[in-house]
């Protein structure tokens, strides 16, 4: 069985020339405990609207 719940590959997303996110890779297994901080700006809030299928136009890969 695996044990991945959710799993991100070379995640980019950019808005004209600024890279808002750059090749993000990532997995999280069962029973693990994660946060996600940095400063404003960051790209936090654009990460988890990918996750959940609120961004259109990034490339990547995205398994949950």
């Amino acid at each position: 069985m695996e044990n991945k719940i959710l799993s991100v590959e070379n995640l980019s997303y950019r808005i004209g020339s600024h890279w808002i996110l750059r090749d993000v890779s990532f997995s999280i297994s069962r029973k693990e405990f994660v946060g996600i901080i940095g400063p404003n700006g960051a790209g936090k809030t654009t990460l988890i609207k990918a996750i959940v299928g609120d961004l259109e136009g990034y490339s990547g890969k995205i398994v949950v």
